[in-house]
């Protein structure tokens, strides 16, 4: 065992490297991290911070699917990883769970299950994503499949208030990483569409990237206060207006509405 006067001198040490650690993961330009090999770059960096996964991909779609002909199972596999990256980077470190294991993403028909028709199934750290959309999906499915997958990571990673933070918000959060990392779906409304916050997904998201406007890493911060529960008023204690008021102010800035944001297609592509 170390003696009281090794560790003393110690300790400073790894608590410096630690904070090197920290600061390497903030400095580090994100600018092209939807590129599919900076996942195990991060991972040889010896960031403590996101967990280590190993990622599969089941495909269970018929020989000439459109998931076969466009996208394809490596594809596929490259993004999920990248999208647990983008999912730490925007959401911060201290926010994301500590999960360790096997993710898997299974693509399948699902649709004709249920008894309404849905995009994917997150369980777990289970994705199913049903191949009947992408076989019906009127545009760029490949980019398309690739924003699916930020949302349902971002779902797996964020807090959840242990279950009292509404669907409202957690689908706005999962849907604000999408649009952050480059790719928000053609099929969103413009900027300042819907009729309240509590609207949810591409419409609450819209309305976080107006909050982390007036205060920078507003959501990073948010979904970290929700770990153990969450209040309405965690928008007053971070941003000192309630959400009715910051709604207000949000309308009042993309009244007239605003394209989402291009998105650059990056090596993941």
């Amino acid at each position: 065992m170390l003696s009281r006067l090794a560790l003393l001198l110690v300790l400073p040490l790894l608590v410096q490297i630690e904070s090197y650690a920290e600061a390497a993961f903030h400095d580090r330009d994100f600018s092209d991290a939807r590129d599919p090999g900076s996942l195990l770059s991060l991972r040889l960096a010896g960031v403590p911070f996101f967990p280590v996964l190993a990622f599969q991909v089941e495909d269970k779609t018929a020989n000439n699917s459109r998931f076969k002909r466009e996208i394809g199972s490596d594809y596929a596999l490259r993004i999920l990883k990248t999208a647990n990256e983008n999912t730490a980077a925007i959401l911060g470190p201290k926010s994301v769970r500590k999960v360790y294991g096997v993710m898997k993403l299974t693509v399948e028909s699902i649709r004709g299950r249920q008894e309404s028709p849905v995009v994917s199934i997150v369980t777990g750290k289970h994705i199913r994503l049903d191949s009947d959309y992408l076989e019906t999906f009127p545009g760029d499915v490949k980019f398309e499949f690739s924003g699916i997958l930020l949302y349902d990571c971002a779902s797996i990673w964020e807090w959840t208030g242990s279950d009292t933070a509404p669907i409202w918000l957690l689908s706005g959060i999962a849907d604000y990483v999408r649009l952050k990392a480059g790719w928000p779906s053609a099929t969103w409304p413009m900027r300042g569409s819907g009729t309240g916050a509590t609207d949810g997904y591409e419409v609450t998201a819209y309305f976080l990237e107006y909050c982390s406007i007036t205060r920078s890493g507003f959501v990073a911060e948010l979904n970290s206060m929700m770990k153990e529960s969450y209040s309405n008023n965690y928008f007053t204690k971070l941003l000192g207006k309630s959400i009715a008021e910051l709604w207000g102010e949000y309308k009042k800035a993309y009244g007239k509405g605003v394209p989402p944001a291009a998105a650059s297609r990056g090596k993941g592509q």
